[in-house]
């Protein structure tokens, strides 16, 4: 059984989701602190052919986890899908994109994570991703960064454990060798990003929330490409 491990994103980058639908089990891993300039509670579209941030208000203090981040303004929900809608207007997909993720807008929340797994959910349907989906504070497992995620893959009877590249800069020699010693393999992810058209751009912008490619190809074309490029 393949095992993924990362923090929730708010609309995932393809390179996320092509990790998730490589695995068996993908864990959230909801339970670290927050970084509150990472992509836990925002991501990069394109906006006049620039990246621009779209990001969750929300009430930070140092040290808080995730799983426990409150939503400071109520109300973006608004003003989040008109800033989507201004952005992606003149888009061929406009109409179905939006059509799609207009009931998560319609919607009130109270943390973080509601909103960043609501995205996440919408984008694993989208792109035909079946993995099955848990969440670390639902699993309570001990540790920290390696350990953490060897802990969870124990918890969890993985025969591999998937990583990204990122984990190159945590993990120790020491956790390669307990990896070894509880019989999982590690594996790092190999993601080379599709390129698609982009309405509002003559150089191809990757690295956006999925939400790009469904604006620019539609469901369809988006999920044949997105699942072609999982082929290699």
């Amino acid at each position: 059984m393949i095992v993924a491990i990362h923090q929730p994103s708010y609309w995932p980058w393809l390179g996320l989701l092509d990790k998730i639908a490589k695995s068996d089990v993908f864990v959230v891993l909801d339970t670290v602190q927050l970084n509150k300039d990472s992509y836990q509670r925002r991501n990069v579209f394109s906006a006049a052919g620039k990246k621009k941030y779209l990001t969750v208000p929300i009430d930070y203090h140092l040290g808080v986890k995730i799983n426990e981040v409150h939503i400071k303004d109520p109300d973006f929900p608004a003003k989040h899908i008109e800033t989507i809608r201004n952005w992606y207007l003149k888009s061929d997909f406009f109409e179905e994109t939006m059509d799609l993720i207009r009931p998560l807008y319609q919607q009130r929340y109270e943390k973080l994570i509601d909103i960043v797994t609501a995205s996440l959910f919408v984008s694993l349907e989208v792109f035909g991703i079946t993995c099955r989906v848990m969440y670390a504070s639902k699993l309570a497992a001990p540790g920290s960064k390696g350990s953490l995620v060897l802990n969870i893959c124990k918890m969890l009877g993985a025969d591999v454990y998937l990583s990204g590249r990122g984990a190159l800069e945590y993990f120790q020699e020491d956790d390669y060798e307990a990896f070894r010693m509880a019989g999982i393999d590690l594996a790092f992810q190999e993601f080379q990003h599709p390129v698609y058209p982009q309405f509002n751009t003559a150089e191809f912008l990757p690295g956006l929330g999925c939400l790009d490619m469904l604006f620019n190809c539609g469901v369809a074309k988006s999920r044949h490409i997105f699942q072609k490029n999982l082929k290699g």
